[in-house]
């Protein structure tokens, strides 16, 4: 779907790279693709300065509220559980 000239499906696209994007884990292509993208639309720009500031929140919350060992080896032993 498009509104005024923009294709939307290439928001949709950037949206499943965002994370990624934010974590620096893309190539320097697909980087500078998504990097072009936010430049140049509002909505997409939007979304990544809330993402951004919801995973700085969550980083620096991290670093004050350390998880006890246990509950670390709780949710490990849960997650390899879960992948057999």
């Amino acid at each position: 779907m498009t509104h005024k000239g923009h294709d939307h499906r290439k928001c949709m696209a950037l949206f499943e790279k965002m994370s990624e994007y934010i974590d620096r884990e893309l190539d320097e292509e697909a980087r500078a693709l998504v990097d072009a993208h936010i430049r140049a639309c509002c909505h997409c720009q939007a979304c990544y300065e809330t993402l951004q500031r919801t995973v700085d929140l969550c980083r620096s919350s991290a670093a004050d509220y350390p998880l006890p060992d246990s509950l670390s080896e709780k949710l490990r032993a849960m997650i390899e559980a879960a992948g057999r």
